[in-house]
């Protein structure tokens, strides 16, 4: 089966969901996590993340090497500098931030997610696995850890811990349509389609207008039998892996509405 990631690169057009008051609070949680930091690489820090945002990703790449060498130690810095040359597709530097940002911080999980990915990019899916799961040790609560846990756990034939891994991260984020299509899947896999069309209702109730979301379902639809086929090509299975980026361990999305959270949670992987 082949499978398919979402990320932020020149492949696939992210919605752009960092608004102001997104971006302030995130910087007053750096005043308040990085306490004890120099406040000029904390403001190195603040403006890579505000130049990310916007995309511009050479000039983020110089903020957070700035931010670096004022303090070698901060964890934070190297895996958003690794995230931003993934974008710039420096994968082997990237990596190399993602591994120096575990060794300062072993409990990094934006570092843990990102290595994964690259791992899996490049064919390691033992890798991305173990990144993966460490990634969920660390955040138990991640709905992204734990769908990504899936898809490679999928990926590998192990079809029935995929399926639980999936129910866990529709368990925690029921608004995660990524989660609910993978499910579908698996579903469909292990002999439940009718559980599979609800877990692709679900989906498409969540996120509508998403191409990739309808065109999973529609290819869903077409195994089970109850849509017809497109192409005789349509064989593969796709799975949805959700990309994550840097930020500051952001839990406080409990006063947006469900929409915005989803967002969020999908551009900061929360």
């Amino acid at each position: 089966m082949r499978m398919c990631f979402e990320r932020a690169n020149s492949k696939t057009v992210w919605r752009v969901v960092a608004s102001v008051a997104i971006s302030l609070a995130l910087c007053s949680w750096a005043d308040l996590y990085l306490k004890g930091q120099t406040r000029e690489a904390i403001e190195h820090l603040k403006r890579g993340f505000a130049l990310f945002n916007s995309m511009e990703y050479d000039a983020a790449i110089a903020e957070y090497r700035e931010a670096i060498r004022l303090e070698p130690k901060l964890a934070i810095a190297h895996s958003s500098l690794g995230s931003a040359l993934d974008r710039e597709h420096r994968n082997k530097e990237a990596v190399a931030e993602f591994r120096e940002a575990l060794r300062l911080d072993p409990k990094n999980f934006v570092a843990h997610i990102n290595l994964g990915d690259d791992f899996r990019l490049a064919g390691d899916w033992d890798g991305a696995l173990a990144q993966y799961n460490d990634a969920a040790k660390t955040k138990p609560d991640s709905a992204l850890a734990h769908n990504n846990v899936g898809a490679v756990l999928f990926q590998k034939g192990a079809l029935g811990e995929a399926l639980e891994q999936f129910k866990t991260a529709v368990r925690l984020d029921p608004k995660f349509a990524n989660a609910h299509i993978n499910l579908a899947f698996a579903l469909q896999r292990t002999g439940d389609p009718q559980g599979a069309l609800a877990e692709c209702r679900q989906a498409l109730q969540i996120a509508p207008s998403d191409p990739t979301i309808r065109k999973g379902c529609d290819h869903l639809r077409e195994r089970i039998g109850t849509h017809p086929p497109k192409s005789r090509n349509s064989t593969s299975t796709r799975f949805l892996y959700t990309r994550t980026f840097p930020r500051l361990f952001w839990d406080g999305v409990g006063s947006l509405s469900s929409e915005t959270v989803q967002l969020v949670r999908l551009r900061w992987g929360v």
